[in-house]
């Protein structure tokens, strides 16, 4: 188990071996997590965060470990298969709330525990609970189909406070739902900064933190008219390789 203080000094420093627990973000997706992290601390102080698909809980140990993170809120229904947009299934064998936390209490002091709250449901039912509607970050990165991305989001927006960040992992396969999901935001009227961040990770900023986000976060974003052409394409190949191999 590594000191608290260990783990802040490396959230700081950027310094991507904060993740302590297994995960499918790729080193380029962690160090943007870390990013975006310490863009929060700097402009808002203390935050709360939300995520969508926890599964083991890599994505959540900077968070637990960060004093300035005060809650987190782990959605998660939990299926051992979930869809993809490659057109396979995506297998979590023994996918569950006390593996997670099990393995999340092996690597943290017990008492970073204290300030997550699970839920093991579908967001579209966190109406039937208490869940705060504040959160100041939130993560998306549950069943990977434009469909399940778009719909997550609409969920998530409920529980978000008008000042946030909300990300979303695997951009590559679910690109077409970040560009509809645009489109609402300028059909609404909605002020927004959105980015295409280094690994597979976008971002959306809202409210007052809009236009830092352009300036601290805009400068790492990718291109998204080449993102998206090269992502496009990427997943094309994907799924012919699919169809041969079937």
């Amino acid at each position: 188990m590594i000191d608290r203080d260990d783990l802040l000094s490396r959230i700081q420093d950027g310094d991507i071996s904060v993740f302590q627990i297994k995960s499918q973000t790729t080193n380029k997706d962690k160090a943007t997590l870390l990013a975006v992290q310490n863009f929060l601390r700097d402009q808002v102080g203390d935050y709360s965060y939300i995520e969508i698909g926890s599964h083991l809980g890599g994505s959540l140990v900077p968070h637990l470990a960060d004093p300035a993170c005060t809650r987190i809120s782990s959605v998660d229904l939990r299926p051992e298969v979930l869809r993809d947009e490659r057109g396979r299934d995506a297998v979590y064998e023994g996918n569950s709330t006390e593996r997670m936390i099990d393995g999340l209490a092996g690597v943290l002091p017990i008492d970073c525990l204290t300030k997550m709250r699970t839920y093991d449901c579908d967001a579209g039912d966190l109406k039937d609970f208490d869940v705060p509607t504040d959160h100041v970050l939130g993560m998306i990165d549950g069943e990977h189909t434009n469909v399940a991305a778009f719909r997550d989001f609409l969920n998530l927006r409920k529980y978000m406070a008008k000042d946030c960040v909300v990300l979303f992992h695997d951009s590559n396969l679910v690109f077409d739902a970040l560009l509809n999901i645009e489109t609402l935001l300028r059909d609404e009227g909605t002020r927004f900064a959105s980015f295409f961040l280094p690994g597979i990770l976008y971002g959306i900023a809202f409210g007052k933190l809009r236009k830092p986000a352009k300036k601290a976060l805009g400068p790492l974003a990718h291109d998204p008219e080449e993102f998206v052409a090269r992502a496009r394409r990427d997943l094309q190949e994907r799924i012919a390789k699919h169809l041969q191999a079937a």
